[in-house]
């Protein structure tokens, strides 16, 4: 089965997680799907997590695990489409605190942007 829709961006890439569950192997899998993406444009992610209507919480902490990697290399990753199951967990677990977790698509756009804006402005300043 299908795990992910992928749409390559200008400036991101939007991945749309097609499975019922986000646990630990699926959060693997979404690891491995970035790292072939990376090499092919934009390191910049927005998740969709609408069509994911449940998290194990192996798999919410792997997913951040993985936004820490990909912010420690100076790129931007947001999470929307997030249900409320999904919400609740990662309030319990403080996990909400990690994620950049967005209501909706178009803020979550928005943010990369910003970010983009924001690491392009600070690099010429470093300059």
């Amino acid at each position: 089965m299908l795990q992910f829709k992928i749409d390559t961006k200008e400036t991101f890439v939007h991945i749309v997680v097609t499975d019922s569950q986000l646990d630990e192997k699926l959060a693997d899998a979404l690891l491995e799907q970035i790292k072939a993406t990376a090499n092919n444009g934009s390191n910049n992610y927005l998740i969709d997590l609408s069509g994911c209507p449940v998290a194990t919480q192996n798999g919410l902490e792997q997913l951040a695990k993985i936004h820490e990697e990909i912010y420690e290399g100076q790129h931007s990753f947001v999470v929307t489409g997030l249900s409320p199951a999904i919400i609740n967990l990662a309030k319990s677990t403080e996990l909400d605190q990690v994620l950049n977790i967005c209501p909706t698509e178009i803020e979550a756009i928005d943010i990369i942007s910003m970010e983009i804006l924001e690491r392009d402005l600070f690099g010429e300043e470093e300059s």
